[in-house]
This record gives structure tokens, C-alpha cells and sequence, in this order.
């Protein structure tokens, strides 16, 4: 059984569509999504009541885009209001502090490079990518070498499909 979880927004295919238009390098097998809050735990009992929970989580059906951000190996689109997906982020974790009784962080987390307020956050939540230092984006790609300037349009006006529970890599990619 898969230990790592994303939980995400999957965007309806002519948004993925239109996005794909501006990012030639978009790979094939990458989805562009919004992740929520990502988490290690093989509790199948916590499983099930998480994915009964996303049906309580509300979030905005519709999106407008700003820039991109390159953030190391990783390419962002940011999200213009995000107060949505903020605060349907902050409802995910406190449900996992609260719930999930066997909280590892992901295998992701170096905690050799990790601050005090950092190491405190991965404790509680597993992940120190939440609250304050969790900011909403599409992600459009993982550890990909990138260069050159993308002329998206700004905004772009993008429309999300679902809600949903996936199995993610040891990198934070989801796996549909």
C-alpha cells in the first residue's frame, strides 16, 4: 500500500488544455493540479475518513492565474485569490494533527535543513509546507531543468474538475 498522499484539485482538461499552450515542456504524465496537503500514513481506517472529509471541503471551482514562479526545479503558476485554497489547506492539516495517529513526515523532509518553527510543523503535520509557508499554485512541473521566459497570459481564467486523494512519489508528484 502506498504511504504518501497528495491531496489535490485536478483541473478540467480545457484548462489543462489552455495552460499547455503557454508550456511547451509540460510533460506528458505531469498533471497540472493544486495540491492541498500532502501526507504519510498507511492507516486505512484515516484514509477512509480523509476521503469522507474532501466531500466537506469546499473550494472555488474557478481560478484566475498571475505569474509563473520557478522555485528551484519547479515550475508554479500562481494563483491570484487564494483565500480558499488557504483556508481549505489549514481545514486538511488540522484534520490530520487531529486524526491520524501514525504521522511520519514524507520522505521528502530533510531535517538537517529544517529551521525550529520548520521542525515544529513537520512534527504536528508532517510537512512544514502548511499554514503560513503553504502558498496555493498549479504545479506544472517536478525537478525539470528549465530556462527561457513563458508568456502566459495573464489572468487566466482555469476551472477545476475534482477533489480527490492521490498516491505521490518520493518527490511530491501525484499519481493519477
Amino acid at each position: 500500500m502506498d504511504k504518501e498522499f497528495g491531496i489535490a484539485c485536478i483541473l478540467e482538461k480545457t484548462s489543462t488544455d489552455e495552460i499547455i499552450k503557454y508550456i511547451p515542456f509540460l510533460e506528458k504524465n505531469n498533471y497540472p493540479h493544486i495540491s492541498l496537503f500532502q501526507f504519510r500514513c498507511d492507516d486505512k481506517k484515516f484514509l477512509s475518513s480523509i476521503k469522507e472529509y474532501l466531500k466537506k471541503v469546499l473550494v472555488s471551482k474557478e481560478f484566475l492565474t498571475g505569474d509563473i514562479s520557478l522555485v528551484e526545479e519547479n515550475v508554479f503558476l500562481n494563483i491570484v485569490d487564494d483565500s480558499t485554497l488557504k483556508y481549505a489547506s489549514d481545514q486538511l492539516a488540522e484534520f490530520y494533527s487531529e486524526n491520524c495517529y501514525c504521522k511520519e513526515p514524507l520522505s521528502q523532509i530533510n531535517f538537517t535543513e529544517l529551521n525550529s518553527e520548520q521542525t515544529e510543523l513537520v512534527n504536528k503535520y508532517g510537512i512544514y509546507w502548511v499554514k503560513q509557508n503553504f502558498h496555493p499554485h498549479i504545479t506544472l512541473s517536478y525537478n525539470r531543468q528549465t530556462s527561457g521566459i513563458f508568456n502566459v497570459p495573464s489572468p487566466l481564467s482555469l476551472k477545476v474538475r475534482m477533489l480527490d486523494l492521490y498516491p505521490i512519489d518520493t518527490l511530491g508528484r501525484i499519481n493519477i
